[in-house]
């Protein structure tokens, strides 16, 4: 019989690696939500594990809200799922993981994230990610929450013309990109919470500089170009990028940075700016 041809990988996918298959990344994953202390007083019927994996299974199966991860958590294929993919032995309901994950610091997620960059990294994946030798990393505002009746304590509250008021939450994200990969590496995200400021420029890009810093100090050795909006065009913002050593690529809009454009043009015109 002829010999079978070897598989040739699908441009701009991940070719498989058996310590990148899900049940590999998910089993990694699990083993550092096990390293957590549980903040609960004993007797509770779910592990925090089991509860934090029930919350990564409900993104990962696409359930629209809680309650619909709540409503299907019973069917046997759902429970098969959980169990054999996530290792979930038994799924909270969802006020129940709404108790227990609400007092779980989001940074306390975060060396999930790390490791399996690094294991990106081992297998060479991020190899495939370089772009002008280095990494790009897409930094933006995302919205998650917005009600003009629900609202909790960690709510951002937006004051309306007509005097009316909703409460949102939102975050800052940081994906590695590619132009020619139609796939994305998330890091951890940073939340924008109500100390960050009232209005959209404030509260973002103050929760942009926590989450820059904190890519920076977990990935040092990561040589990162950081792309961002207009938001970010800005001196104070900029002096933060250098300082934490990162090249980037900012957008400029010639309306709310014509001062910017104009010493930019003029530096191209008397050679202190350089066009690459």
């Amino acid at each position: 019989m002829p010999k079978k041809r070897p598989s040739t990988p699908v441009p701009g996918s991940l070719s498989l690696r058996k310590t990148l298959s899900m049940p590999a990344l998910l089993k990694q994953v699990r083993a550092h939500f096990d390293t957590l202390s549980d903040h609960r007083r004993a007797g509770v019927n779910y592990s925090l594990s089991d509860v934090l994996m029930s919350a990564l299974a409900m993104f990962s199966l696409k359930d629209g809200s809680l309650l619909s991860f709540d409503q299907q958590r019973q069917d046997p294929i759902r429970q098969q799922n959980l169990h054999n993919l996530f290792g979930v032995a038994n799924a909270p309901c969802d006020s129940q993981m709404r108790a227990a994950l609400d007092p779980v610091k989001p940074s306390a997620l975060r060396p999930a994230f790390k490791m399996l960059h690094q294991m990106l990294q081992q297998q060479g994946v991020l190899a495939d990610y370089r772009f002008m030798g280095k990494y790009l990393i897409s930094v933006d505002g995302t919205g998650l929450f917005s009600s003009s009746k629900i609202r909790c304590p960690e709510c951002c509250v937006k004051n309306h013309k007509d005097g009316t008021q909703s409460f949102y939450h939102q975050l800052v994200a940081a994906v590695m990109v590619h132009p020619d990969r139609p796939t994305v590496l998330p890091f951890y995200p940073e939340a924008i919470t109500r100390r960050d400021g009232d209005n959209k420029n404030d509260c973002e890009h103050n929760a942009a500089k926590r989450l820059i810093r904190a890519l920076c100090q977990d990935f040092p050795q990561m040589q990162m170009i950081l792309l961002q909006d207009a938001l970010a065009c800005n001196g104070p913002h900029i002096r933060l990028l250098q300082q934490q050593g990162a090249s980037f690529i900012i957008t400029a809009k010639p309306r709310a940075n014509s001062l910017l454009l104009t010493q930019l043009l003029n530096g191209l015109d008397n050679g202190r700016s350089q066009e690459v």
